[in-house]
């Protein structure tokens, strides 16, 4: 018997092959390697968080004289959204997603923070959130971008009594 080829190499005895106790020698060697290896990647699914950038300016008018805005951005959970601007903006999420309705915002990034990073998280997932400068007239000025985040909520469970 040689054994110079490992992946045909089988130094079980025919008696062996043949024994219903081990089925797995039914089986070629490399058929097997192939199904852990198909296995295997079906198992290990790799995920990769993106760095999202948005240089946080007030848009320009466009050519029509309209005030220019930011597209809607999708991301995932996992995924950071990095700002980066001067020292005269900030960044905060607006619950409300109104400008006018500064209730329960969230600072992400003051006037001196530059860049500020925000990193989604599972609380985020089936969200569209609401990122605004509140230096006065700003966000007006359309200085804010909805992100919605792929996903679905997780349920909120109620407290037991």
């Amino acid at each position: 018997m040689s054994f110079s080829d490992p992946l045909r190499a089988d130094p079980v005895s025919s008696s062996q092959k043949n024994s219903s106790a081990n089925p797995f020698w039914q089986y070629p060697k490399m058929t097997m390697l192939r199904l852990v290896s198909t296995l295997t990647l079906l198992f290990c699914t790799v995920v990769t968080a993106v760095d999202h950038s948005i240089d946080w300016i007030i848009p320009q008018a466009g050519p029509d004289g309209d005030a220019m805005s930011y597209q809607d951005m999708d991301v995932g959970v996992g995924d950071t959204v990095t700002f980066t601007y001067k020292s005269f903006h900030n960044v905060y999420i607006y619950p409300s997603a109104d400008c006018g309705d500064e209730t329960d915002k969230v600072l992400v990034g003051d006037t001196q923070s530059s860049p500020a990073t925000y990193t989604f998280v599972d609380a985020d997932a089936g969200q569209s959130m609401f990122f605004a400068c509140q230096i006065p007239g700003h966000c007006a000025l359309m200085q804010h971008i909805t992100i919605n985040v792929a996903g679905e909520q997780a349920p909120v469970e109620s407290p037991v009594e």
